[in-house]
């Protein structure tokens, strides 16, 4: 995999020698500082509250190497793992990435059939009715991501869904989200979850 290794890393050297049970996938972005482990009370909160995420894809905006899908399918059930990517060296890294994940135990199957990587510019993209999860790590300006929120409602709006979520990461915007219906149903680590508030 292309993670951007240093291969005379010690991390490196262990995991090549099977000393580590970590993938590199992991090593990689422990090292980078890209670490998400303050996901799991997320994905422990969302499972233990009853949110159903079986009929709901997961959109990652921004979805850089792929990294935070692949926790997603290691940890939740969703119908779809969509991931957004309008850098292109970032698109076929994750591409490669998920190419060389695909005999993965546990969720091969979720590689093979339910995963989309789509190389779009965000504010292009358009949602499916499914799209009921969205998951972003501080990716956007705020001129950006006020109109990627404007979508997201129009859209939601047009289709009648009336609950859907986002996962924003690192939210240095909250006030966006706030100022558009939004509420804070799970507060982490610098990791909410919101959930739209219909008026």
């Amino acid at each position: 995999m292309d993670f951007n290794l240093d291969t005379k890393h010690k991390s490196y050297i262990e995991f090549k020698n099977n000393i580590y049970s970590k993938s590199d996938i992991e090593i990689w972005y422990n090292q980078s500082g890209y670490n998400l482990d303050k996901m799991i009370p997320l994905f422990n909160f969302i499972n233990n509250n009853n949110i159903d995420t079986s009929n709901s894809n997961i959109v990652d905006i921004g979805s850089g190497k792929g990294y935070a899908l692949y926790k997603f399918m290691e940890y939740n059930n969703f119908k779809k793992y969509i991931g957004i990517e309008f850098n292109k060296e970032y698109y076929d890294i994750c591409l490669n990435n998920f190419n060389i994940l695909k005999n993965e135990k546990n969720i091969c199957y979720k590689i093979n059939n339910l995963l989309d990587i789509k190389y779009i510019n965000a504010i292009n993209y358009e949602f499916e009715i499914n799209d009921n999860f969205i998951y972003m790590f501080n990716p956007f300006g705020k001129k950006t991501m006020t109109q990627i929120i404007h979508n997201l409602k129009k859209t939601k709006k047009k289709q009648n869904i009336n609950e859907y979520y986002i996962i924003y990461d690192n939210p240095i915007h909250n006030d966006i989200l706030i100022n558009n219906n939004f509420i804070i149903i799970y507060n982490g680590f610098k990791i909410n979850l919101y959930k739209y508030l219909q008026k």
